[in-house]
């Protein structure tokens, strides 16, 4: 498999912005459209909704999810640190 590797001064050279920058500008795009949806959407409630109290998150899934991740972009800055 062939692994490439992105160093900050190949941003620089390129005049690429970094890809995290890419990443939570794309997210923050789809929040929005979200955001703009009608609650009784499937993909509104999807992200807004809670889980119902029974259910449980599989083993060696991620915690956090989606939504804190938007937080995270919009309230803390960058994933960078």
């Amino acid at each position: 498999m062939l692994y490439i590797i992105v160093r900050p001064h190949h941003c620089r050279i390129t005049n690429q912005p970094p890809l995290s920058s890419v990443i939570k500008s794309r997210h923050l795009t789809f929040f929005g459209h979200l955001a703009r949806m009608d609650e009784n959407a499937d993909a509104s409630q999807a992200i807004f909704e809670p889980p119902p109290e029974n259910w449980r998150r599989p083993p060696g899934r991620p915690r956090k999810t989606w939504i804190k991740n938007i937080h995270y972009d919009v309230f803390a800055g960058s994933w960078d640190t």
